[in-house]
């Protein structure tokens, strides 16, 4: 079997996965396991379901329609049947997306659409939704000296008074071919992110981190025009929480899979410890060095 690291968790898995990093040691017990399975096309017992899941206790059963069937138990394990003889690539992409996401829900951890980076010890997190630029001010931030913590998938783990924490997701970025040009990442270009998308995992310039990292600031990402300057909001209590809960991975996830209410008290206790802003700036690769001196000032404001 392969063995990974990935959002801070020992995982083996008996298919490869492009783009996840492999641990330095091997010795430790896994604590997911990933495996080719007879999955069932229905779940008995299920108490509830939508279009393409079904859901029974710590069990939950999602198809992707001529990819796979995916049944992830207990945040510990997940087993898929692939269909219609799907590219193994494809299957990837939704192993590694939103049935790692499930099971990072199935934890108990705040799961956040993010990326992030660490500046000075404290993480910072970019949320927003698919195409908000997260990746690209993630790869920006690292080719600048800034550690990579997160690319897309990003969860904060929340436990009474503790001091909320990141752990470094283990995967390599993904950036679309525009991206990797216009960044000079085409020597970090590893495999495609699918059969046919112009979509690349890439390897960011700095070491990977092994231990979590406390969040120290969270940004919500807004598109302006070229004309429009960049431009910063802090966000009171309600906006954060709201912030937090409209970037969760998969909103629709938190409901049905009954976690408003953990959600919501995790990700009060989170902005307990960080603040939250809205970042308003020009989706222009010519306005990214600006972009990074101008939150660098900002987090000198903040105490970053």
């Amino acid at each position: 079997m392969w063995r990974y690291r990935i959002a801070g968790i020992e995982v083996a898995t008996d298919i490869p996965l492009p783009g996840a990093q492999i641990p330095a040691s091997v010795a430790t017990v896994p604590e997911v396991t990933i495996r080719r399975g007879p999955v069932p096309q229905t779940l008995d017992g299920a108490t509830s379901s939508g279009g393409d899941w079904m859901m029974r206790q710590d069990s939950f059963l999602w198809r992707v329609p001529h990819v796979a069937r995916f049944l992830i138990r207990g945040g510990r394990e997940i087993e898929f049947s692939v269909e219609d003889a799907a590219d193994e690539s494809d299957v990837v992409i939704y192993l590694l997306g939103s049935a790692f996401g499930i099971l990072l829900h199935q934890r108990g951890y705040l799961v956040l659409h993010a990326s992030a980076v660490e500046v000075r010890g404290k993480a910072v997190l970019f949320c927003g939704p698919s195409g908000a630029g997260k990746s690209t001010l993630a790869a920006a931030l690292s080719n600048a000296g800034y550690a990579f913590l997160n690319d897309d998938v990003c969860h904060i783990r929340v436990d009474g008074g503790i001091e909320p924490k990141i752990a470094p997701d283990g995967r390599f970025l993904k950036l679309w071919g525009d991206a990797l040009h216009q960044l000079t990442l085409e020597d970090r270009k590893g495999a495609a992110v699918g059969k046919s998308l112009d979509k690349f995992y890439v390897a960011p310039p700095d070491a990977r981190r092994a231990e979590a990292v406390p969040l120290g600031a969270a940004y919500g990402l807004r598109a302006g025009s070229g004309a429009q300057p960049i431009a910063f909001e802090k966000l009171d209590a309600a906006q954060a929480v709201m912030l937090f809960r409209e970037n969760a991975y998969r909103p629709l996830l938190v409901s049905q899979m009954k976690l408003e209410r953990s959600y919501f008290t995790d990700s009060i206790a989170a902005l307990r410890r960080a603040n939250a802003f809205y970042l308003t700036r020009p989706i222009d690769y010519s306005a990214m060095a600006e972009m990074i001196r101008r939150l660098e000032r900002h987090w000198a404001e903040i105490g970053l």
